[in-house]
């Protein structure tokens, strides 16, 4: 008898069509608008888009081999959003709209992948809403519609789990879902931070769940054949994905994380950020406490409902497999380890700084051949406290493994952030998925069909329906480039110099929308005495603190006169004329 947990197809789906129109309904609703609002600094990071050259940052990264060796010496984040990109715009081009659709299209796939997991953990019922809270919620479609790695790290998040559950239900060796696992962490890995959390919630799932208490022989002399033949393959994957730890290190920097405190907690519980603060309006976007509040406690009140036992018959899960593939060979786990290991001392080799410690990290790869013999020992003593043991095995797996992923891994996080600057609520995105998951079966479980859920069925629609139009509302970066551009348009004329900052990340966005703009970013008295009838424009980003930015430029204008000033949020451009003009 196949297993429930085994993907079935789409037409023996009772709820099909609901399937079909939702995975519509939320690729239109991300696609909707999204080359409206103007590029923000980090999109413009993505290789392949036209920039000012010899003065932007980034720079113009027009060839591979450059944009790798640019994104590993200079850019903080994984490597490989980057370099995916970087082959969809030698496609597509470097419109607003092609930059975003793939952001949308992986936002829009990750819902059908909800259905499926928490169909598996949970049952139809629960699964069809956890689909519909996904679909429909504001924060992930608003950054399902912006030129960043988020939504991404979500869909790879999730698919690595349903290969996982695969993979842990199988009965013979499945190549294709093993090197599709291993495949989508390295590609998860290389795209955003977080899904190391992920994988290692993965690792401990397996050791409790698939591993089986026994003996550790050779537990030292090969510690890799320990285990089954999943935790080993894991191993192979966590050495493999060791490269991005090497980058991460290299790139390190302070300052980029929020700071731990209780709001970070109470609006993930509240949807996962679903009506989160947006300190780029002015003034802020956010909701008031009579809104705030009530939604936490709604989100809370399903969280703890979520606990109690089902209400339905969970799906299917074989307790014991007949027969458990087989291990891995016994070269295939050292012999990557080892290649992976030279190419890190390789990387860091080429490093500009910090190279003693990236060497250190070469050891990585080795230390992962250890993962099984580790989930092993996890596994033994698990059974070492019968009435933990006891109550793991009562859990469906499934459930077990969406709880590590949409409540512990968050939990762990925001515990290490007390000591390592961590916290960002669009990287806790990856997770967002598995929470409304846990939340949508908390409808399920805590009241029958009746008045009571039909309440709570009627506070999430209009809360989630609220959450589209509030997210509509906010803003992808504090200045507005596009609009700035915009409005100078019309009062251009040929020739005139355009003052910027050179390789300022803050002014790289602006020479997106004026790609002819006739810039100086150094040497700004010399260009003028060259130019002398010449125009020039002044470009800054006033904030409130300094409301009128006084810099090199403004001091080498002392004598041009000042004329038309335009404005957009937080953007400025002031027209000056050479003495003595009309």
């Amino acid at each position: 008898m196949k297993s429930d947990i085994v993907t079935r197809r789409l037409a023996d789906d009772p709820h099909w069509a609901v399937l079909v129109i939702l995975v519509f309904s939320a690729l239109a609703m991300r696609v909707m608008g999204i080359g409206v609002e103007g590029l923000s600094h980090p999109e413009i990071y993505i290789p392949g888009i036209d920039l000012a050259p010899n003065i932007s940052e980034p720079p113009e990264r027009h060839d591979v081999r450059f944009a790798l060796w640019w994104h590993f010496h200079d850019e903080p984040h994984p490597i490989g959003w980057y370099m995916a990109m970087f082959g969809w715009t030698s496609l597509f081009g470097t419109s607003e709209v092609a930059l975003r659709l793939p952001a949308a299209i992986l936002g829009a796939a990750s819902v059908p992948l909800v259905y499926v997991l928490a169909r598996s953990a949970f049952g139809p019922r629960a699964a069809v809403l956890a689909m519909i809270l996904l679909a429909t919620h504001g924060f992930h479609i608003f950054w399902s519609q912006h030129a960043r790695m988020y939504t991404a790290g979500v869909f790879l998040g999730l698919l690595s789990v349903w290969f996982l559950i695969q993979l842990a239900q199988a009965e013979r060796r499945k190549p294709t879902l093993e090197v599709g696992y291993v495949l989508t962490c390295i590609a998860g890995v290389q795209t955003v931070e977080f899904f190391w959390p992920v994988l290692l919630m993965q690792v401990a799932w397996v050791s409790l769940v698939v591993a089986k208490p026994s003996t550790l022989t050779g537990a030292f002399l090969r510690p890799h054949l320990l285990g089954p033949r999943l935790l080993q393959l894991q191993s192979v994957a966590l050495a493999l994905c060791a490269p991005a730890i090497l980058h991460a290190a290299y790139r390190a920097r302070g300052g980029a994380a929020l700071e731990p405190n209780l709001s970070f907690v109470t609006d993930y519980i509240s949807f996962g950020f679903l009506m989160t603060l947006d300190d780029f309006r002015i003034p802020y976007l956010q909701l008031p406490p009579v809104l705030y509040w009530p939604i936490f406690g709604l989100a809370l009140f399903l969280l703890v409902s979520a606990t109690r036992q089902p209400t339905e018959e969970r799906p299917e899960w074989r307790e014991e497999t007949p027969q458990a593939p087989p291990a891995l060979p016994i070269w295939i786990a050292p012999l990557f380890a080892l290649c992976v290991a030279g190419f890190m001392l390789w990387l860091a080799s080429t490093a500009t700084r910090r190279g003693s410690v990236l060497a250190v990290t070469a050891l990585l790869p080795i230390l992962a051949l250890f993962v099984p013999l580790l989930g092993q020992i996890v596994r033994n003593m698990l059974e070492a406290v019968p009435p933990l043991s006891r109550w793991i095995g009562r859990l469906h797996p499934p459930v077990l493994l969406v709880w590590f992923m949409g409540v512990i891994a968050p939990l762990v996080i925001i515990a290490a952030s007390m000591i390592v600057e961590l916290l960002a609520e669009r990287a806790f995105l990856i997770f967002v998925p598995f929470l409304l998951m846990i939340l949508a079966t908390g409808v399920e479980r805590f009241l029958p069909l009746g008045l009571g859920r039909i309440a709570v069925l009627a506070a999430l629609f209009v809360t989630f329906l609220g959450s589209i139009v509030y997210n509509e509302r906010r803003l992808v970066s504090p200045n507005d480039y596009k609009g700035l551009a915009a409005d100078m348009q019309p009062y251009m004329e040929p020739g005139d110099m355009i003052f910027l900052r050179m390789k300022d990340w803050v002014d790289t966005p602006f020479t997106y929308y004026m790609p002819d703009g006739n810039y100086v970013a150094e040497g700004y008295e010399q260009a003028m005495s060259e130019q002398p009838e010449t125009r020039v424009w002044l470009v800054t980003w006033p904030y409130s603190d300094e409301p009128v930015i006084r810099d090199a430029r403004r001091t080498a204008l002392g004598s041009y006169e000042p004329g038309m000033v335009i404005t957009a949020l937080r953007a400025s451009a002031e027209l000056f004329t050479p003495p003595g003009t009309d």
